[in-house]
């Protein structure tokens, strides 16, 4: 996306990486990695800012390619981290 000029953000919001990009007709689309479940807590710890920076090449060196992401598996997972029941909200 950098290399074809499409690339116009990256940013880290803890529990998902993202890349934000335009098209050849200008419509703007994001990429989005969800981290997995058991790292969750640690991305979204007290004190964390909530939106920063993406750092990618620290992003692959931590997780590299091998590590698999998908839906959320833990439906206690946001209690856990935020202390409330948000399944039943």
């Amino acid at each position: 996306m950098a290399d074809a000029g499409a690339l116009t953000g990256a940013s880290n919001h803890g529990s998902t990486k993202a890349l934000y990009a335009h098209d050849p007709d200008g419509i703007e689309f994001e990429v989005c990695w969800l981290v997995p479940d058991d790292a969750v807590a640690e991305e979204l710890a007290p004190g964390t800012p909530p939106t920063r920076a993406l750092d990618i090449d620290a992003e692959i060196a931590r997780y590299g390619a091998d590590t698999p992401m998908g839906t959320r598996t833990d439906a206690q997972l946001w209690e856990q981290v935020f202390g409330r029941d948000w399944a039943h909200q």
